[in-house]
């Protein structure tokens, strides 16, 4: 999440909002922060190659969480935490260590991934994995490289293609 003057940035993954049925990205949809207030939201940027989406809202909320991104990307090994919606329960956290981090095998594409060790579960798409710092380190995807098991694997976009994707969109 960032905040500017023209709103509320959210870092999600793309296949999140987008119409499973037709394709087409929706054209809104709202985002909970701080318990049970909702916000509604409009995709300003998506990237289907990269599984990334940039959504914001202009509505006015005192944020809990602003997350920075990481000065360097993590390496083989490293401790990470995983925030998100598993299993639709809200801000689930799990964690585990980085397994793998430049996977570039899927879909054929050049996009860079992370593959972490820490569980996951249908609902963790678009959240975030962080480092020990508390900084952005990827964007959890669906399924992503290799296709691993739903509970064991996390894949997750790449902090330098988060950062390349952001450099892009944001003002």
């Amino acid at each position: 999440m960032s905040a500017s003057s023209s709103g509320i940035f959210v870092l999600t993954a793309a296949h999140c909002v987008i119409n499973r049925q037709d394709q087409t990205i929706m054209p809104y949809g709202f985002i909970s922060f701080n318990g049970d207030d909702k916000y509604r939201v409009t995709a300003i940027a998506v990237s289907r190659k990269n599984d990334l989406a940039l959504l914001m809202t202009t509505d006015t909320t005192p944020l809990k969480l602003v997350a920075p991104l990481a000065s360097s990307p993590p390496k083989v090994g490293d401790f990470v935490w995983i925030i998100g919606y598993g299993a639709r329960v809200e801000d689930i956290i799990s964690h585990g260590t980085v397994a793998k981090e430049n996977v570039a095998s899927y879909h054929n594409t050049e996009t860079r991934w992370l593959l972490v060790n820490g569980s996951i579960y249908y609902g963790n798409s678009g959240g975030g994995v962080f480092n020990s710092k508390g900084e952005l380190v990827g964007v959890i995807v669906e399924n992503g490289p290799q296709h691993p098991v739903w509970g064991l694997w996390a894949s997750a976009v790449h902090l330098d293609t988060v950062r390349q994707f952001l450099d892009h969109y944001l003002p």
